[in-house]
């Protein structure tokens, strides 16, 4: 489960828009089935912190309608402490994402 806390900046704020965002999330570990490439298969994910801070940073297009909004946002993010807690491995996982959504403006 992910907890995001983001702001955005508003470069242009017209019909079409143009954004800044960054912020950071707190990720929890719910469920931790793991499947390996070679078809292991584990039920609990060993040395894996429960608790996860990430950062993110991107930037966002929208449109505006009459009382609807759609954007897209591509996105990095990136995991600011290591996932695994086993000491001789440092692993910073981080992604691409591009986020859509509609808005209802009120």
């Amino acid at each position: 489960i992910e907890v995001p806390l983001i702001a955005r900046y508003a470069v242009i704020d017209r019909k079409i828009n143009f954004h800044l965002l960054g912020g950071v999330s707190t990720n929890f570990l719910v469920a931790s089935p793991v499947y390996l490439d070679n078809g292991t298969h584990y039920t609990d994910a060993q040395n894996l912190n429960k608790v996860n801070y990430s950062s993110t940073v991107g930037l966002g297009l929208g449109y505006k309608f009459s009382s609807f909004a759609i954007s897209v946002e591509p996105q990095f993010k990136y995991y600011l402490n290591k996932v695994n807690t086993n000491a001789s491995t440092d692993v910073h996982p981080y992604s691409f994402g591009v986020f859509t959504g509609v808005t209802y403006l009120f």
